[in-house]
């Protein structure tokens, strides 16, 4: 492992050589290119610490900007922000909305193409956070993207460990669980490795300097209450809202559960899940707050 950026974090050096790469790709002069790279795993397994981290190193090395506002939970903000700019940090959180229907989440995959077909020349570099990839079509995961990282849990206790994919390898992966359903990652895999927890304020390495975690909640909080009113905006629930306030008052009804006979505190379910706790308290409100969501 080295150590990277002014904030000293540990980052593996073949992924530090893999993100270098892809620095100059999206650096050079001629021909302008951008680069992307997809980051999949399940809930609480790490990806989005892993992304900012890897997008926090990225802005050291070629002197861009990236912070909370980088970071974007509506794949159609982002295609608007994208074409305007130049030379971006950008990262396509889809991870924080998870549970949308299939219907609308194939809707957006309509923008992240767009994006990706016109944005070679404006030399951005994409960071796509996904719970599974293999949602994602043909020409996100095998043509356009450079790599995949899978991140994982050890024991399923351990967080921050990811499967490293290049671009021949996370081909094969992709059509192997598409064509015979099998997610073989350890076949395929190019490297293993373990990424530190750069949002913890007790990591000494730690970027909390650079990324505003606050902020961050904060725009996923708002992109989850706009779930659904890019189909309908009257103000009314669309049936995509309504699943997903279903499925996280769901979530929060076990939370409480655990809580109150096993003592588990929100903070530790918060570390296992992902969901932090004023999600948990705000999702058990959903019942007084959105009544027509569960008639």
């Amino acid at each position: 492992m080295v150590m990277v950026t002014e904030n000293k974090f540990y980052m593996e050096k073949l992924l530090k050589e893999k993100l270098d790469k892809m620095i100059a790709r999206c650096t050079q002069d001629k021909p302008k290119l951008d680069a992307s790279i997809v980051c999949s795993g399940d809930e609480g397994t790490g990806k989005s610490t892993l992304i900012i981290g890897a997008a926090h190193y990225v802005a050291t090395e070629t002197g861009r900007t990236f912070n909370a506002d980088n970071v974007f939970f509506s794949i159609r903000d982002l295609f608007e922000y994208a074409k305007k700019t130049e030379d971006q940090i950008l990262v396509w959180d889809e991870a924080a909305l998870g549970g949308m229907a299939a219907e609308h989440f194939n809707k957006d995959q309509i923008f992240l193409i767009k994006l990706l077909m016109t944005a070679r020349k404006k030399r951005h570099f994409l960071f796509i956070n996904i719970p599974k990839f293999w949602k994602l079509t043909e020409y996100i995961i095998v043509d356009r993207s450079l790599g995949l990282i899978q991140t994982y849990s050890k024991n399923e206790e351990e967080n921050g460990y990811y499967i490293y994919f290049n671009k021949k390898a996370k081909e094969k992966l992709y059509y192997c669980i598409k064509q015979k359903k099998q997610r073989r990652y350890r076949k395929y895999k190019t490297f293993w490795g373990k990424f530190p927890d750069v949002l913890d304020k007790d990591y000494k390495g730690n970027i909390l300097n650079k990324f505003s975690v606050a902020d961050y909640e904060k725009k996923k909080d708002e992109a989850i209450a706009k779930i659904g009113q890019d189909d309908k905006g009257d103000g009314h629930l669309t049936r995509y809202h309504k699943a997903y306030i279903r499925h996280a008052y769901g979530y929060a009804m076990v939370a409480k559960h655990l809580k109150e006979t096993q003592g588990i505190s929100y903070n530790n379910l918060c570390k296992i899940s992902g969901i932090t706790s004023s999600n948990v308290k705000e999702a058990l409100e959903f019942p007084q707050k959105h009544e027509d969501a569960f008639l």
